[in-house]
């Protein structure tokens, strides 16, 4: 793949020589430092999403390996780490914490979307290089550069320094940044190797030039950008303590650089912060205390309310909103504005819960607290006094929790009708972990005729789709959970009719564990679910594919994990803050085990 990079990109005028001689310096050392790890990173699967190992090959989840685990007497514990890379908002926070003050945002615009399993955008088995990837990634190390290093002043204060007036000067100051950087772009002490890499590639781009600003600036963006495309900045990799000498199927502690970047991920979306960095260089996170310490520290920090956010966003959807379209002569009132501000409402509604609020499984679904403003008012019968933002107390008849926000009603629904397949299906997915596989092929998956002209009710029309007995083996699972949802429009406004007749929202759960049972209306079916345990397995279920960035193995050495995440979620009356608490201090967190062949 052939890179140009041209002066207008780095916002300088070096000469031609010089800045091709960096860019060839540049990409051998990034395909140098990948070619490390080229076993790992071809290997990992793409469709069949097979879990991954730390070496990125897929684990054979085959009944032979299944008798290697018996043989090791593996019965609980810890896992294989997968690989994985940073997702495009752990990388915008990352850079963004690096050069403080730089807004470089725009940059996620430069990479392809990630791909997802359960709505995640972390999962480890769909991270699948690409030539679109690594050119992507390439673009956004040159337009941070070009930001944060554009020129002298810029750069000077980046650097909070002037830049050098000596030639000796400048390589004292190239070789103390990149030192600088090193460590804290790759989470961990630099080996000698990789600084010495990198102070070469400084030098190199440096050594060939008069003593001008713009050239101790481009020869320190052009080490920068290496370092930015290194795999140990853009993967978390993980070793862990003496894998060298350990043998397969041996459990070993991770090392405290690596928990660090475990928990700031987790937490923050982010790297670590100082506090961390000097806990891990103390070797200070071994044990529950001091694990517990720093994650109920990193929970009073804004950036975990903004990673909280991140989780629900993924696993409950809420992009679904941002490409929702709806009939304009059913809903005239459905607009860009109107989006924005139901998709906002959702992120805001999240955060005041968890953080704000009691914190727990029940409160995301029940509390009547609802953050409104005037964009929404009218949709949701609600008065407030200004332009901003109000918390309110809407009727808790009509609003109770997250699956009663416009947004997600909205997005979970067509452009005329609402849908008690599409909000029956998710709520069987993310809400109870309990997916249906896809119909078969030969039966018809499309819905009833979206018509507004239509005189039967919605219900009538979804129940005659269901009538056949081809459909209404999966429908009887689906449609239950649905149709309380009928007192919500397309665009997630209350109603009490259909077409001139009175909402039917009577449902019934099937298969759903301890929440099955008949239901009248929306919020019986929320009471259903915010009581259920089958719901808070579920929820720590979706945290466990987050915090391991896989699906946790059925059966095998993640059983405890799991078991001991759900046992704390009730223990705790369902205290999602709790349930990070304890994600931390379990053994799969901190300890991996080495794959077996």
């Amino acid at each position: 793949m052939t890179t140009t990079i041209t002066t207008r990109d780095m916002g300088l005028a070096p000469s031609p020589t010089r800045l091709a001689a960096a860019l060839l310096s540049t990409l051998t050392l990034t395909l140098t430092a990948s070619a490390c790890y080229q076993g790992r990173l071809d290997a990992v699967p793409g469709a069949d999403d097979a879990p991954v190992g730390n070496d990125g090959d897929p684990e054979d989840t085959s009944d032979a390996e299944d008798d290697d685990a018996q043989e090791l007497d593996i019965e609980c514990g810890p896992h294989s780490s997968p690989l994985r890379r940073l997702t495009q908002t752990q990388y915008i926070n990352t850079v963004e914490a690096l050069f403080p003050g730089w807004d470089l945002s725009e940059v996620a615009s430069m990479m392809p979307a990630d791909a997802t399993a359960h709505g995640f955008e972390n999962a480890a088995a769909m991270q699948v290089p690409s030539p679109a990837l690594i050119e992507g990634y390439q673009r956004a190390a040159l337009a941070v550069t070009r930001s944060v290093f554009a020129d002298a002043p810029t750069a000077a204060q980046t650097l909070g320094q002037a830049i050098p007036a000596t030639r000796e000067d400048a390589l004292t100051l190239g070789r103390a940044t990149i030192e600088g950087y090193g460590p804290r772009m790759f989470r961990r002490p630099m080996t000698d190797d990789e600084r010495e890499r990198y102070v070469a590639l400084f030098q190199s781009t440096f050594e060939d030039t008069g003593n001008h600003d713009d050239d101790f600036i481009v020869a320190l963006a052009v080490a920068l950008q290496a370092m930015m495309q290194a795999p140990a900045f853009l993967y978390i990799i993980e070793h862990g303590e003496g894998e060298a000498q350990a043998e397969p199927g041996e459990v070993i502690p991770l090392t405290s650089w690596e928990v660090a970047s475990r928990l700031s991920y987790l937490l923050w979306d982010s790297m670590p912060d100082d506090v961390l960095f000097a806990a891990a260089e103390d070797d200070a996170l071994r044990t529950s205390a001091q694990l517990q310490a720093q994650v109920r520290r990193m929970l009073e920090a804004p950036p975990a309310r903004a990673a909280v956010r991140g989780f629900h966003r993924q696993w409950l959807g809420f992009d679904d909103l941002l490409d929702e379209t709806k009939d304009a002569a059913t809903h005239p009132q459905w607009s860009q504005d109107l989006l924005d501000a139901a998709y906002e409402q959702l992120g805001r509604f999240v955060e005041a819960a968890i953080f704000d609020g009691e914190g727990t499984v029940a409160a995301l679904l029940t509390s009547h607290e609802i953050p409104v403003d005037a964009r929404l008012a009218t949709l949701l019968g609600a008065s407030v006094s200004g332009e901003g933002w109000e918390t309110i107390a809407l009727p808790p008849e009509q609003r109770r929790g997250v699956l009663t926000l416009p947004g997600f009603l909205a997005a979970q629904a067509h452009p005329v009708d609402p849908s008690p397949v599409l909000r029956g299906v998710f709520i069987r997915d993310r809400i109870l972990c309990a997916p249906l596989p896809p119909p078969p092929d030969e039966v018809d998956a499309i819905p009833p005729a979206d018509d507004p002209s239509e005189t039967r009710t919605n219900r009538d029309r979804y129940e005659q789709h269901s009538i056949d007995p081809e459909c209404a083996g999966c429908h009887s699972l689906i449609d239950g959970i649905g149709f309380p949802f009928e007192h919500y429009d397309a665009i997630g406004a209350f109603r009490t009719e259909d077409r001139g007749v009175p909402i039917d929202a009577s449902g019934e759960l099937v298969a759903a564990g301890d929440a099955d049972g008949a239901v009248d209306g929306p919020m019986e079916l929320i009471d259903r679910l915010a009581g259920s345990t089958t719901v808070q397995h579920c929820v720590a279920t979706q945290w466990f594919r987050y915090a391991f960035a896989r699906e946790a193995e059925a059966d095998g050495p993640d059983t405890c994990t799991t078991d001991d995440l759900q046992t704390a979620l009730a223990e705790s009356g369902g205290d999602i803050r709790e349930l990070l608490v304890q994600i931390a201090v379990s053994d799969g967190f901190r300890q991996r085990r080495i794959p077996i062949d």
